[in-house]
């Protein structure tokens, strides 16, 4: 038991030498606590999405095949892509219909 004290005061003597202190042990292990449980939780978040995206997956396989989801999804890539277009179109058409009135204005 005596060995051991003296061995601990050592230590501690040793760490004091380095600037290591109680407060600064404490810190890191707070700090080391802290990341684990970050990383406890953000692995967590991942296993939860990865079993609703399966979930959602069989779900939509149970209604229909997935060659008709693949086709839904193209479809809607195509329907986004013309919305875009006519947005481009129409502003288009406005700024050119606004440039004629202010040469019609000017004359």
């Amino acid at each position: 038991i005596m060995k051991e004290k003296r061995k601990m005061k050592e230590k501690g003597e040793e760490q004091k030498k380095k600037g290591i202190t109680k407060e600064k042990r404490t810190k890191e292990k707070g700090k080391n606590e802290r990341k684990e449980n970050n990383e406890r939780k953000k692995k967590k978040a991942k296993e939860r999405k990865k079993k609703e995206m399966e979930k959602r997956g069989k779900k939509e396989n149970q209604n229909e095949s997935p060659s008709k989801n693949s086709n839904k999804s193209q479809e809607k890539i195509q329907e986004k892509s013309k919305r875009k277009f006519k947005t481009k179109k129409t502003k288009i058409q406005s700024k050119a219909q606004e440039k004629v009135q202010a040469k019609s204005q000017k004359i």
